[in-house]
């Protein structure tokens, strides 16, 4: 019987834990006694409970309470205490307009070239996709690198909506005054 899980590969690493040692879940596809128990379960699908003490081998655990939270979704609660899964070991995911922000920021500073027209359309794309990704930062909802994306975009596109502004300035002053 196999189970997904909204936290297969999302979770991290004890805070003491040096890279080197396995986390549980590499432990419990290696080895094949049971981490709790000790039962062999050589021969059991990974994905399924021990027979011996019915728990799942390398299952998230919550960071409050401690019970396993395999087959639970994010937006649950724990069973157990209550506490919302969502901060129990899971890194939430970086912003796609974080990413966006940034890659339109540094598009725009490229585009300056062109005369600045470019960049007067793509520069604010990059600040307002930015803040978006910033609140949705604040509100907990995005990882952390979400702030330094839409921090790096915000600031190529307020560069790039000032020089695009500028040379068009410049260029609309030399065609009117020839």
């Amino acid at each position: 019987m196999s189970h997904n899980s909204p936290f297969d590969d999302q979770i991290d690493r004890d805070p003491g834990q040096s890279p080197s040692e396995p986390t549980s879940a590499e432990r419990a596809r290696t080895d094949p006694r049971c981490g709790h128990c000790g039962y062999d379960r050589s021969g059991i699908p990974a994905d399924d409970a021990c027979p011996g003490c019915s728990k799942y081998q390398g299952a998230p655990k919550c960071t409050y309470c401690g019970y396993e939270l395999f087959g639970l979704l994010v937006s649950d609660c724990c069973p157990e205490c209550g506490k919302p899964i969502w901060d129990s070991n899971v890194t939430p995911p970086t912003s796609g307009l974080s990413i966006a922000s940034l890659v339109l920021g540094i598009v725009s500073l490229m585009s300056c070239i062109f005369y600045g027209v470019p960049a007067i359309i793509l520069g604010p794309l990059a600040i307002i996709f930015g803040e978006i990704s910033i609140r949705q930062y604040k509100k907990g909802l995005r990882a952390g690198s979400t702030k330094g994306f839409s921090w790096a975009g915000r600031i190529c596109g307020w560069i790039s909506l000032t020089v695009g502004l500028i040379f068009t300035g410049l260029m609309i002053y030399m065609i009117l005054s020839i």
